[in-house]
C-alpha cells in the first residue's frame, strides 16, 4: 500500500473520530434532552409496531376527517378542510400508514423546536429538556398522533409560528410575514387556532416590534384566513371558515336553554329542549337534534341566534358553564371522558364500522406492547392539576417579567406562551363545550410556559437575594471585605 493511501486512510479515519467527538460533546451539553427525546423515539417507534397502521377508529372524526379527504368538498363537514388536504396525497399514493408515521415526526420536530426555542431564550439544559417533554413523552399525545385527527399537524403549525416570531426579540420582515402566515394557517386546520391570534398581538405589542411590523403581522395572519374564507365561499355559497359555527354555539347552551323563560321566534322553537326527542346533554353531537337539523347548514344561522337569544337572556349560566368547563382542564380526572383515549387492549371487526367505503384498512394489534404502553399512558401524562399548575407558572412569571420593564426580560415570551396556552383552554368553552380530545394541543404550550415561567421567577427570586445581600454589606469602611 502506497504511503499516500494511508496518509489518506489516516486523515479520514481522524476526521471520522473528530466529528463523532464533536457529537458526542454537543450530546453532553444536551444531555437531558437527548435522554427525552430519545425515549420520544423509543414510545413512538414501540406505537408503530403495536397498532397497526393507527389506532381503530372509534370516533366519528377519523371517518369524517377520511371522508372530506376523499371527495375534496367541504360539503357537510364541521371541521376545518386543511388536515383533509393533507391527507390526501398519503391516500392517493396508497400509503395511508404513513400518515400515522409522519404525524409522529411532526411531534417529534414540535419537541425539537421548542427546546431549541427555550435553550435561544437562555433556559437552562434541564429546564428547557422539562419544558419539552409533554409534548415528547405525554402518553395521551402518542395517542392522538397514532389515529386520523389533526391536533399533531395543529401544535407543529402553531409551535413553528411562535417560535420564528420570537427567534430575535426584534423579528425581521420575513421572520414577521412568516410568522403570520403559519399562524393563520393553523386555525385552517383546527378553528381553535384563532385563539392564539391575540396573544401573538399582544406579544408584538409588548416587545414594541413597531407598528410597521405590527401591521405586517395582521396581514400575514389574515391571507390565509381571508383566501380560505374566499374559496369556501366559492363551495358552499358562505364568505366564513365554517357554516356550523352557530350548531357548536348551540351546543354550548343546550344543556341550559329554556324557551319557557326565553321568548324565541317560531323559526327557532326547533332548537327548544322541549321540543327534542331526547333531553340535552353535554354538546352538540348530544344536544338531542334531529339528524336532518345538523346535516342542514341552513339551520346554522337559526342556532346562533337561537344560542346567542339564551346568552343574552341568561348570562349567568353562561358563565358558569365556561367555568366548570374550564375546571375540568385542570381537575382529576374521574369524572371525564379521557378513558376512551386509552390505548385499546384489543382491536376488533367492529371496529371497521367508521371506515370509509372504498377505504380497505386492516387494525392489527401487539396485545404484548399494548400493555406497558396502556401501563405509560396512565403514568405518564399532563394530569390536570399539573397542567393548571404550569399554565399558572407561565402567568405568574410573565407578570414578573413585564413588571420588570427590561428590554432582556423574558416577561413578553413568557406570557405569550402561558396566554396561548390558556386561550386554547378558553376558546372551546365558549364556543362548543369542553372534551378532554381538547386539552391535547394545549401541552406543547403549557409545557413551554411552566419552564419559561420557572426560569423568570427563580431569576427574579436570585436578584431579590442578591440585593438583600448588597444591602446588607457595610460601605464604611472601603478596604473592608464583603461580610459572609
Amino acid at each position: 500500500m502506497s504511503d499516500a493511501r494511508v496518509a489518506r486512510r489516516a486523515r479520514s479515519s481522524w476526521g471520522a473520530r473528530e466529528r463523532i467527538g464533536a457529537l458526542a460533546r454537543v450530546a453532553g451539553r444536551h444531555a437531558p434532552f437527548v435522554v427525552v427525546l430519545g425515549t420520544g423515539i423509543v414510545l413512538r417507534g414501540l406505537v408503530l409496531v403495536a397498532y397497526q397502521p393507527s389506532l381503530p377508529f372509534r370516533n366519528k372524526d377519523p371517518y369524517a376527517y377520511l371522508e372530506r379527504a376523499i371527495s375534496m368538498s367541504p360539503e357537510g363537514s364541521y371541521h376545518p378542510f386543511l388536515y383533509p388536504v393533507i391527507l390526501k396525497p398519503f391516500l392517493l399514493a396508497g400509503a395511508f400508514p404513513l400518515v400515522t408515521v409522519t404525524q409522529h415526526l411532526a411531534a417529534l420536530a414540535t419537541g425539537v423546536t421548542l427546546y431549541a426555542l427555550l435553550r435561544r431564550f437562555g433556559v437552562g439544559a434541564w429546564l428547557a429538556a422539562v419544558g419539552a417533554a409533554p409534548v415528547l413523552l405525554d402518553g395521551y399525545q402518542l395517542a392522538v398522533e397514532h389515529q386520523i385527527f389533526s391536533e399533531t399537524f395543529f401544535e407543529l403549525f402553531a409551535v413553528t409560528g411562535l417560535a420564528v416570531l420570537t427567534w430575535n426579540r426584534t423579528p425581521s420582515w420575513w421572520a414577521v410575514a412568516v410568522s403570520g402566515f403559519v399562524l393563520g394557517i393553523a386555525p385552517l386546520v383546527r378553528f381553535t387556532g384563532l385563539a392564539l391570534v391575540p396573544a401573538v398581538l399582544l406579544y408584538a405589542a409588548a416587545r414594541r416590534i413597531g407598528w410597521a411590523r405590527l401591521a405586517v403581522l395582521a396581514a400575514a395572519v389574515a391571507v390565509p384566513l381571508l383566501t380560505y374564507a374566499t374559496w369556501f365561499k366559492t363551495e358552499t355559497g358562505s364568505f366564513a371558515l365554517t357554516n356550523r359555527n352557530g350548531f357548536y354555539l348551540y351546543g354550548r347552551v343546550a344543556s341550559f336553554a329554556d324557551c319557557r323563560r326565553v321568548p324565541v321566534p317560531s323559526d327557532e322553537r326547533v332548537f327548544c329542549p322541549d321540543r327534542l326527542e331526547s333531553k340535552p346533554g353535554r354538546g352538540l353531537f348530544k344536544a338531542g337534534l334531529p339528524r336532518r337539523i345538523l346535516r342542514d347548514p341552513s339551520y346554522n344561522d337559526r342556532a346562533g341566534s337561537f344560542a346567542r337569544r339564551m346568552i343574552r337572556a341568561m348570562p349567568e349560566r353562561f358563565v358558569a358553564a365556561i367555568a366548570a368547563d374550564l375546571a375540568r382542564y385542570v381537575g382529576p380526572r374521574e369524572d371525564q371522558d379521557f378513558r376512551k383515549w386509552r390505548f385499546p387492549r384489543h382491536v376488533g371487526p367492529r371496529d371497521r364500522r367508521h371506515v370509509p367505503a372504498g377505504m380497505h384498512v386492516r387494525f392489527r394489534m401487539s396485545p404484548r406492547l399494548a400493555s406497558p404502553l396502556r401501563a405509560w399512558q396512565q403514568n405518564v401524562s399532563l394530569y390536570g392539576p399539573l397542567l393548571g399548575a404550569l399554565v399558572a407558572l407561565g402567568l405568574v412569571g410573565g407578570l414578573i417579567g413585564l413588571l420588570a420593564k427590561s428590554s432582556s426580560s423574558l416577561g413578553p415570551e413568557t406570557s405569550l406562551f402561558a396566554l396561548a396556552a390558556l386561550g386554547l383552554m378558553i376558546f372551546p368553552t365558549v364556543f362548543a363545550v369542553y372534551h378532554f380530545r381538547y386539552s391535547i394541543p394545549v401541552i406543547p404550550f403549557a409545557g413551554a410556559a411552566g419552564a419559561l415561567g420557572a426560569h423568570v421567577t427563580f431569576g427574579w427570586l436570585e436578584s431579590l437575594r442578591w440585593r438583600r445581600r448588597s444591602s446588607s454589606t457595610p460601605t464604611g469602611n472601603p478596604n473592608r471585605g464583603t461580610a459572609a
